[in-house]
């Protein structure tokens, strides 16, 4: 029995996961994702259309400001619920979106062209290592992301609300 082959994208991720690729790729990725979403009427973003990632789009209520921040992120899909990773490109900052969901937890999450209710947790000890080791199977770029941003990486659970 043949092995099926690779898909192309999965060598192409050692870009984005490169210092100078992530920051090329931070300053696109977000007008460009808003831009494909629109067009898609709310099914696609730029990185799901070109890399084949997981994509969601997820609005959150500011932790200053209390406004709604929209931001694209790479949701691990797990059952019915998604993990988030804060890596920020491996910079040696946390997302602005983590302090909102610390602040924030009842979040909208679209995917598909759908929206709905999800609910933020963050997630420590085995549980955290049992989603990191599930994200880095959807993107080895977050290992090159942890050895540079030198802080511990927050991950996220995103779960419905019912």
């Amino acid at each position: 029995m043949m092995q099926p082959k690779p898909d192309w994208r999965e060598k192409a991720y050692w870009l984005p996961a490169s210092k100078a690729g992530s920051t090329f790729f931070r300053l696109i990725a977000p007008v460009s994702d808003q831009i494909v979403f629109r067009l898609s009427g709310g099914r696609q973003t730029a990185v799901s259309l070109i890399a084949g990632l997981p994509s969601i789009v997820l609005t959150v209520k500011g932790a200053k400001s209390g406004e709604p921040r929209t931001i694209t992120l790479l949701g691990i899909p797990d059952e019915e619920r998604f993990i988030v990773i804060a890596s920020n490109w491996g910079q040696k900052h946390h997302p602005a979106w983590y302090y909102n969901l610390r602040s924030n937890p009842d979040i909208t999450v679209a995917l598909n062209g759908k929206s709905a209710a999800y609910r933020a947790r963050q997630v420590f000890d085995l549980e955290y290592q049992q989603c990191w080791e599930k994200a880095v199977k959807i993107y080895k770029g977050y290992e090159a992301y942890k050895q540079r941003a030198e802080r511990d990486i927050p991950i996220f659970v995103l779960e419905p609300q019912k």
